[in-house]
């Protein structure tokens, strides 16, 4: 998938790395390929409700990506309704949305009321528009490393400290 091929673009030293793994062995596998690892991030592609539902029966954490104007809020609609799904096996499962690429237009700002409308809570920290984002991306680098003084560095950094606070609250007994 778009991760995959992502890390195989560049060299990340200092990031963990991205292993493939069958979506309906989750459950089965990921403890094992993640006793050594404090965190591990499972990206599942949106509309595959099979994969992303087993993703969330093992997750601490979701987090729902969502871009501006109508094909992104019917993508996470149909999330939202694996999301549902996975509640029913794990009542206390934490979901947000995290705002991606919204920008500063009348369509973002319609995506976000709509987005407060749909029961999930959004982040505070969203990712603009950014084009250092798709640069960082193609070159198979993270944008941090890749712009470190620039603006999507600087939401990145921002959503990073938002997640670890949700994690911290996620992980408590």
């Amino acid at each position: 998938g778009t991760i995959g091929t992502w890390a195989g673009k560049g060299e990340q030293a200092d990031i963990a790395p991205v292993m493939g793994l069958d979506g309906r062995n989750l459950a089965r596998d990921l403890p094992r390929i993640g006793k050594d690892y404090d965190l591990a991030v499972v990206d599942t592609p949106a509309r595959l409700a099979v994969e992303a539902r087993t993703a969330m029966a093992v997750a601490d954490l979701v987090l729902l990506p969502a871009s501006r104007g109508p094909a992104g809020l019917w993508a996470l609609e149909e999330t939202l309704s694996t999301l549902a799904e996975a509640r029913g096996l794990r009542p206390d499962l934490l979901a947000y949305v995290v705002p991606n690429r919204l920008g500063h237009t009348m369509l973002a700002h319609l995506t976000l009321e709509r987005l407060a409308e749909l029961g999930v809570p959004v982040l505070k920290t969203g990712l603009g528009d950014r084009v250092a984002f798709d640069e960082a991306m193609g070159s198979g680098s993270d944008v941090v490393a890749y712009a470190p003084g620039s603006e999507a560095a600087r939401e990145a950094g921002a959503l990073v400290r938002e997640i670890e606070k949700l994690m911290k609250k996620a992980r408590k007994p």
